[in-house]
């Protein structure tokens, strides 16, 4: 009769102390059961705070890379001025993040922007771990690399009205203006850089050839045609030399320029500009593809020869503000862009002012090399923002990648 009386008291004993065992089990579990999930908490701010500063640091060195394509003789306290303003306006101090000061170095060909720092740890700390090291470099190659621009620019009657009617100026001027800025930026000494190189193509139903006229048109040995259309459906970059352009009825009064290191030459250039007759942009491209194709050497003086296409880095900007005059123009121009791309160019192309139609915008669209290549400029204002955005991405790709 008593046992039963002791098994029972045995087995409470033995609940009293077992329950003892895992409150102790637990106490001794919490701290590092604590530490890790809060571990993760911990981690995560490093990782996001690590995220937001590589990509501060990538704007950094981006933005001083383009400051010393403009100008490689600038100076230390200068780049670090630029990477303050960007680092202070893209980092929100953290009382939890401690960091060093930004490092900006410059050497040779190498621009190298980095932080350091360290996260304080908040859960992480009870395990005897008090901080999270936090650091992030960007590299970016500064050894400069041949460049050349093309423009490639609408001269019809309409560039003589304004962009919108609220605005003073036509969009001639404002064309003048916008080139006159992207000069400026892109060759910031009055003679130029050696490996920036620019030219201009004005065109309308045609181009005008100036004194290359007998070289490019056929029939023309006289050379009293100056004014070039098209191919007959070919869109290639071959010399002229074996397949000669037709002649437009009329082109503008100004000539082509082939590509100049020469600021001066250009500035004059812009200066003569003026707005007549229809539209065709094939024209245009055909003729501006041949200022930057290593093809057509045999058609340009020895300073305005192209580089191979794998030898420099080749722009074009084609600005249009109205309708073709044909639909073969725009077919004859998207083939033209394509087959451009395909070579290895980079293409902008900007609807200026607001009389394009829905065909146009999808010509000038399909004519970029991407999305935000293509700029739909329908003010003044607007034309000049996207001149000033080509010529700092320009300048970016002056920076070899």
């Amino acid at each position: 009769m008593h046992k039963p009386n002791i098994l029972a008291k045995l087995v409470r004993k033995f609940s009293k102390d077992a329950s003892g065992n895992i409150a102790l089990m637990v106490a001794l579990l919490i701290i590092p059961l604590a530490a890790f999930i809060g571990g993760a908490i911990d981690y995560t701010q490093k990782v996001s705070f690590n995220s937001r500063l590589q990509t501060t640091l990538d704007s950094v060195s981006l933005a001083v890379a383009k400051a010393i394509s403009r100008d490689k003789n600038i100076t230390q306290i200068e780049m670090n001025l630029i990477a303050k303003r960007i680092y202070d306006a893209n980092i929100t101090p953290q009382t939890n993040v401690s960091t060093d000061k930004i490092s900006v170095i410059r050497s040779k060909d190498i621009l190298t922007v980095a932080q350091t720092g360290s996260l304080k740890t908040s859960f992480m700390s009870l395990v005897g771990v008090k901080s999270l090291n936090i650091q992030a470099k960007s590299l970016v190659n500064i050894k400069r690399s041949d460049v050349e621009l093309v423009l490639i620019l609408d001269m019809s009657g309409s560039m003589n009205d304004q962009a919108q009617s609220s605005e003073p100026d036509s969009k001639m001027m404002v064309l003048k203006s916008a080139s006159r800025d992207l000069v400026n930026t892109l060759m910031p000494t009055t003679t130029g850089l050696s490996s920036m190189r620019i030219g201009f193509v004005p065109w309308n139903r045609g181009v005008n050839l100036g004194k290359y006229r007998k070289k490019i048109l056929k029939n023309n040995n006289r050379g009293r045609k100056k004014c070039s259309s098209d191919r007959s459906g070919f869109y290639g970059d071959q010399s002229p030399a074996s397949k000669k352009f037709n002649e437009a009825d009329y082109c503008p009064e100004i000539s082509i320029l082939p590509l100049t290191k020469k600021k001066k030459k250009l500035q004059n250039h812009i200066n003569t500009w003026q707005g007549e007759y229809g539209t065709s942009s094939d024209a245009g491209l055909a003729i501006g593809w041949g200022v930057i194709s290593p093809k057509w050497n045999n058609i340009w003086p020895g300073h305005a020869k192209s580089k191979n296409y794998n030898a420099a880095k080749k722009f074009a900007v084609l600005m249009s503000d109205g309708e073709n005059n044909n639909k073969s123009s725009n077919i004859n121009s998207q083939t033209l862009c394509s087959a451009m791309k395909s070579a290895g160019i980079t293409v902008y192309t900007i609807a200026f002012g607001t009389g394009l139609g829905a065909d146009s915008i999808a010509l000038l669209k399909n004519c970029a090399s991407s999305n935000d290549r293509f700029i739909n400029a329908t003010s003044g204002p607007a034309l000049k923002a996207a001149f000033q955005a080509i010529a700092d991405e320009v300048g970016t790709f002056y920076i070899s990648g």
